[in-house]
């Protein structure tokens, strides 16, 4: 019984549509049948919309391949259908080059698997149907569309394909020059295709931005990412975790960070230290290891390493964090330490700022803070008056509803 119900929960994969897929799809169609000067096709709005249909329902299973082999390989993957196409979301960076491959080449299979199936019931000799002739040409037109994906540009399977490749033999460097030649490639082509076709310089723009998107993603990659004991490791780390064994897992995330030293394995499991360290209050450490990877760091991360600096009275890196990590969390402490560290770096209006942003996010006692001696360069100033008038206003109010 437990074994049927884990064969079942390898097909609870999550997919999110983003709204933009809806209102770009129609016309992806539309080009896409320009570009290829499908003559044979029926251009009508029942052929065109056999093709959008057809075209989600292969894609959908061009993805779930990936993400069905992803789960069999015990990773939590989930199927995103961006504007642009899919994409299979799970954590590659702890895979082995193998199951990495074999994520990849299982999504075109399971494409062509499923066309074929389609091809069979609705356009093969023994189950012909007259109403649905233009289901054979959908069909054609979509294997070419799976073939066209073995092109190996990034974020084709092809390019994700020879990456992995690269990764292989030739370790960090390989993927590193792997994508920067990607990156001018992709731009030549949409300077090229500007010219001759023009609706492809938008598929050649697509590229560009996620190969550098990946490139931010893979910049710190080391040999060491590429080390099978490595992975093993880190993935040994991660299973402690997940069973909440957390003393065990923080001596082996020390003992982790200390041999390995650089790399996105490493960067992860800074970060995972990190979160445990700062709850201990342990900022010296906190700000100690994360500084040096400040540019790679997940938002959770960065509003750890904002407290780790303010402690460490790191007021230049805290103003740095303080805008992104008040995007991800409007926390009023956030706002508070915020305006201190631009008080202590002769920013005052900035303070004023964040002063507001801190009553805006609910702070309760801030007319005591303001009273605070880092605050006295801002006390004429006239913003800052007024916010002080706001406070007692408030205490006023809150003393007749007594």
């Amino acid at each position: 019984m437990k074994s049927l119900k884990n064969f079942a929960n390898l097909f609870r994969i999550p997919v999110h549509i983003t709204p933009l897929f809806w209102m770009t799809a129609p016309f992806i169609v539309h080009y896409v049948l320009i570009i290829v000067r499908y003559k044979a096709f029926d251009c009508t709005l029942y052929g065109y919309f056999c093709v959008f249909l057809g075209g989600i329902l292969v894609l959908v299973a061009y993805e779930f391949g990936s993400a069905f082999v992803a789960r069999c390989f015990g990773y939590k993957a989930r199927i995103v259908l961006y504007p642009w196409g899919g994409e299979t979301l799970y954590d590659e960076d702890s895979a082995q080059v193998w199951k990495e491959l074999l994520i990849k080449l299982s999504a075109p299979v399971f494409s062509y698997t499923f066309l074929n199936i389609f091809y069979f019931f609705f356009c093969s000799r023994y189950f012909n149907m007259g109403w649905f002739n233009t289901v054979y040409d959908v069909v054609d037109l979509l294997r070419r569309w799976v073939s066209v994906n073995f092109i190996p540009i990034i974020p084709m399977n092809g390019g994700y394909i020879l990456l992995i490749l690269a990764k292989f033999i030739f370790r960090s460097k390989g993927v590193k020059c792997i994508i920067v030649m990607n990156i001018v490639l992709t731009v030549a082509a949409t300077i090229y295709s500007y010219i001759m076709v023009p609706f492809l310089p938008i598929i050649f723009i697509v590229c560009v931005f996620k190969s550098c998107f990946i490139w931010k993603k893979k910049r710190a990659i080391t040999n060491k990412d590429c080390q099978i004991s490595v992975i093993k490791d880190f993935l040994k780390i991660r299973a402690l975790i997940q069973k909440k064994e957390i003393k065990i897992a923080i001596s082996r995330l020390e003992t982790f960070c200390s041999t390995v030293q650089g790399g996105l394995l490493y960067n992860r499991a800074a970060q995972s230290l990190a979160y445990f360290k700062i709850m201990e209050g342990e900022f010296a450490m906190v700000y100690r290891i994360l500084k040096p990877i400040k540019r790679d760091l997940t938002p959770e991360a960065q509003i750890c390493l904002f407290h780790a600096a303010y402690e460490m009275a790191d007021y230049s890196l805290v103003l740095q964090l303080s805008a992104p990590c008040f995007q991800v969390d409007a926390d009023s402490n956030i706002a508070l330490r915020s305006a201190e560290a631009c008080a202590v770096l002769n920013r005052y209006k900035s303070a004023i700022g964040w002063l507001i942003a801190t009553y805006r996010s609910g702070c309760a006692n801030l007319r005591s803070i303001l009273s605070r001696k880092i605050f006295d360069p801002l006390r004429n100033m006239s913003e800052f008056i007024k916010l002080y008038d706001v406070c007692d206003d408030n205490a006023k109010s809150m003393q007749i509803l007594d």
